[in-house]
């Protein structure tokens, strides 16, 4: 996804570049997960979160990560992805949250049914679930992942 004449264009060498949200959508797709948690280099995770006008950026000493958490600023990522759709299989991902998004703005996961839709979003992505929900919910059913197809990248520029 990078070049060495792209990772010169976007550097701190060059700090007048202006965020694409297309690379926001390919960045998201390579490296990104529906937690939105991703660990590289600060200067692009500061853009997209300037991009973006949502979350924040923990820096340790393993990486950085951009997160966001509120309720707000995820409809602000989903309006994003909305207008700018991935193009990999993370695609089902984003759909499979986006729903889970839609039952916690429906107050749907304070119901034993909505709860379980959620752990079976969450049983379907990114890496599953973990131990002590596998065994809460042993019998929980895996979500439909929706297959991205006929891929296209459109970009006006």
């Amino acid at each position: 996804m990078y070049s060495n004449g792209f990772r010169k264009k976007l550097s701190e060498q060059n700090p007048n570049y202006s965020i694409n949200p297309h690379f926001l959508t390919g960045f998201a797709d390579a490296e990104s997960s529906f937690v939105l948690s991703i660990t590289k280099n600060l200067f692009v995770l500061e853009q997209i979160k300037n991009f973006l006008g949502v979350g924040k950026i923990y820096v340790t000493n393993v990486g950085s990560e951009y997160r966001v958490f509120s309720i707000k600023g995820l409809k602000v990522v989903l309006d994003h992805f909305d207008k700018f759709p991935l193009i990999s299989q993370k695609y089902g991902d984003y759909f499979l949250f986006k729903q889970a998004y839609q039952l916690l703005i429906n107050r749907e996961h304070l119901t034993p049914l909505g709860l379980r839709k959620i752990i079976s979003i969450k049983a379907s992505i990114n890496n599953g679930l973990s131990e002590p929900l596998k065994k809460a919910f042993s019998d929980v059913t895996f979500a439909i992942r929706p297959r991205k197809e006929n891929i296209y990248i459109s970009n006006p520029q």
